[in-house]
């Protein structure tokens, strides 16, 4: 038997461009949810907004804990499809793109990459340099600009709705123009690195664990004050390449990949990318 909910907010017209299609069945998860760096949850500009994600190709899911009613208005949207922070979804709701409608007229499931092969974990953005161009990560915590010769970003080219908003459309850009950390300056002071998760810290599993991140690629560096020793220890670690946040690192070690050897066999290099 198919179920179809909506939210509890107002009922949805049927003929509007916020027609809600072929709803499914949410699974049933034993486990409380929680969203990786690759597939974070964010704000979808629908009544007062709730977190939504990729499901699968072609579906999208919001927090909830009944399977049946979004966290409407639990968690604050600064702007549309804004990283959501501190969520908890024991019970997402999973329906069939494009979801739910939205009071500005974008598609969640293109904004979120979900009608892709896999959903896209690393959508360009729009970095607040001038009049805006988009940018992604690139590999070895390193950041690039869309661009056709590998030289002159798309500036101004695509509209800009906020700081960091997903770039509208399709963007086509046959050679990136790639640089390292922290990249182009911006005109509200912050770091587009920063902002786009481009190199976090991560917990290795290598003794008690400790920060580490790309350093370039095929380069691998450990959170240290002197250059010489990785804080060992010195971080809570959840789980294998857990985010570490407040990390201090004054001086990081950087070594050569695979870097250190890990207790469950991974190769840090290849998990972050490096």
């Amino acid at each position: 038997m198919i179920l179809c909910y909506v939210s509890n907010a107002t009922p949805i017209d049927p003929s509007s461009k916020n027609k809600l299609t072929d709803a499914v069945v949410p699974e049933d998860l034993a486990e409380l949810e929680t969203a990786s760096s690759s597939n974070p949850w964010r704000m979808i500009p629908h009544g007062p907004g709730a977190p939504v994600r990729c499901a699968d190709v072609g579906k999208l899911q919001c927090a909830s804990h009944d399977g049946r009613s979004c966290f409407w208005g639990h968690y604050p949207m600064s702007a549309a499809y804004n990283e959501a922070t501190g969520v908890s979804s024991s019970r997402p709701l999973t329906i069939n793109c494009p979801g739910w409608g939205t009071s500005d007229g974008s598609n969640a499931c293109e904004e979120l990459g979900c009608y892709g092969i896999n959903p896209n974990p690393n959508p360009w953005r729009m970095i607040p340099h001038g009049p805006g161009a988009p940018v992604r990560c690139a590999r070895g915590g390193k950041l690039q600009c869309a661009s056709n010769d590998g030289s002159n970003c798309k500036w101004g080219q695509f509209h800009m709705s906020a700081p960091y908003s997903v770039a509208p459309g399709s963007v086509k850009s046959s050679r990136p123009l790639t640089v390292n950390c922290p990249g182009w300056g911006t005109s509200d002071g912050s770091n587009a690195c920063e902002e786009l998760k481009c190199n976090p810290w991560r917990m290795i599993p290598h003794g008690p664990g400790a920060p580490v991140r790309c350093a370039g690629v095929g380069k691998l560096q450990c959170a240290s004050d002197d250059g010489s020793n990785c804080k060992w220890g010195q971080y809570p670690m959840s789980a294998a390449y857990s985010e570490a946040t407040g990390v201090t690192s004054s001086r990081p070690l950087t070594i050569n990949c695979p870097g250190w050897g890990t207790s469950d066999g991974s190769n840090a290099c290849a998990k972050l990318n490096c």
